[in-house]
């Protein structure tokens, strides 16, 4: 069964009753800690100087530290060194201009490792509209935030390799023929650079009149053919080339590498 988790939705309280409870529960979280206790996430809570004033059981047993200890400015103690600035910069940004915070850090766990977590606090005001605290909530995202880092690492592996190679190579969508990654070699013949060619159609990368002349071969490629050609063009330097454009199994796109021929 997927965990339950706290969603917390709007920020501006009223004179509703319902609403005006949780003002109140502010003014002394651990006079409900019983309730906040009873949510699997990891709760925290914010005085009107946005100062830590509670942090539930989940809170507890994810850090090994009791709500004493994350008081005032001491939860930021268990943010990861690398993260705490940013971490104190938005936390500031927000509470100066009382909006939400919304930010992920690496937070100390009780068995001395550290855990992703995405911390979502919203302003709480009173029925006069004054600022009572902050009611926020952290999930830990460590599996997906691991996976994601892999990819970047694996994606600056994959763009070192493919800068270092004397290969053109790019990679466009076969859906709307659009660059989705291009080396530095394959960019720069064409006047863009590794940035600015992504998202571009390779109509414009390569101009109407070369996209006329490979347009039937990405035709084939798109049908599942691997396709060799050869042409001529010209760059800053004239050359030719003879690309190879080659479908991926199991990708929508299709990959286009280029051996420049330099013509004497």
């Amino acid at each position: 069964m997927k965990p339950l988790e706290i969603r917390i939705i709007g920020h501006t309280m009223t004179s509703d009753p319902a609403l005006r409870s949780v003002s109140e529960m502010l003014d002394e979280p651990g006079r409900r800690a019983d309730f906040l206790n009873a949510f699997p996430s990891l709760v925290w809570c914010a005085d009107a100087r946005g100062l830590c004033s509670f942090v539930n059981q989940a809170w507890e047993d994810y850090t090994g530290r009791s709500p004493e200890q994350e008081s005032g400015v001491l939860w930021l103690e268990s943010v990861h060194a690398d993260d705490r600035q940013r971490v104190v910069r938005e936390w500031e940004e927000a509470l100066g201009l009382r909006r939400p915070l919304d930010t992920t850090y690496r937070l100390l766990r009780a068995d001395g490792t550290y855990g992703w977590v995405h911390h979502n606090a919203l302003p709480v005001n009173d029925e006069m509209g004054r600022l009572t605290g902050y009611l926020g909530a952290c999930n830990d995202i460590t599996d997906q935030r691991t996976a994601e880092l892999r990819a970047l690492d694996k994606e600056q592996e994959i763009r070192m390799l493919a800068d270092n190679v004397p290969v053109l190579i790019a990679y466009f969508d076969a859906v709307d023929l659009r660059c989705r990654f291009a080396n530095k070699a394959y960019a720069r013949m064409w006047g863009w650079d590794e940035q600015s060619i992504l998202g571009r159609p390779v109509r414009e990368v390569i101009g109407e009149e070369g996209y006329r002349e490979i347009a039937p071969h990405i035709e084939r490629v798109i049908a599942g053919e691997t396709v060799t050609y050869e042409r001529t063009v010209k760059v800053l330097l004239a050359g030719g080339s003879s690309p190879v454009i080659k479908k991926d199994p199991g990708k929508a796109g299709y990959t286009h590498a280029v051996w420049e021929a330099a013509q004497k």
